[in-house]
């Protein structure tokens, strides 16, 4: 199965993007794994709307998880 980690700023209105490695503001690390990993996480971030987005190309099936917001304080 592949992973993809994904983002969205504006609570789900503004579309969603891939979240790409090693970019800034924010270094996310562990885009297409398990476990998604952002530093530094500052209130600038707060809100911010994840998902990750699960394919098992080959048996032809993708699912993706419900919405998680990042809460900073």
């Amino acid at each position: 199965s592949d992973l993809q980690w994904q983002y969205n700023n504006v609570s789900g209105s503004a579309g969603w993007a891939n979240i790409p490695a090693n970019t800034n503001p924010i270094h996310w690390s562990g885009a297409t794994t398990a476990t998604l990993q952002a530093r530094p996480a500052t209130t600038a971030n707060n809100n911010t709307v994840l998902r990750v987005v699960v394919t098992a190309a080959d048996q032809g099936v993708t699912a993706t998880s419900a919405n998680a917001t990042l809460t900073v304080a």
